[in-house]
């Protein structure tokens, strides 16, 4: 895909050099690239927005079913880091990348409710 940030290393490293730093967690993004769960999560820290969308390693965007994030400990790492943001449910649709194999408006609905079971009510 070309991302010039596709590495835990790299990200990490890019918050050690800018003191103050902070980083829209692309949740699907990160994870298509490799990165593991733990790893994404070792950023809540340093998050100033999160973007959700079900994913695997072969795709950036999947079907709730079909999806191989698993957002619980991400969403546990938010909550101990006191994050207070919004977390965004990110579904496009487009030919791109298999995009157009899901019907935006009821996955958006069912990630919104499986968000909303795993994360606490009062960070909602």
């Amino acid at each position: 895909m070309g991302f010039l940030i596709d590495t835990a290393e790299k990200v990490g490293d890019l918050l050690d050099a800018v003191d103050g730093l902070t980083l829209t967690l692309d949740v699907s993004i990160m994870f298509f690239c490799g990165m593991t769960t733990e790893e994404i999560a070792s950023f809540a820290p340093r998050t100033r927005h999160v973007q959700s969308r079900p994913g695997s390693r072969d795709k950036v965007q999947v079907r709730l079913k079909n999806n191989k994030t698993d957002f619980g400990p991400i969403l546990d790492s938010l909550h101990e880091a006191c994050y207070r943001g919004w977390i965004a449910t990110e579904f496009v649709w487009m030919e791109r990348w298999g995009c157009d194999q899901v019907y935006v408006t009821e996955e958006s609905r069912q990630l919104l409710s499986l968000l909303k079971g795993d994360f606490r009510p009062s960070a909602i």
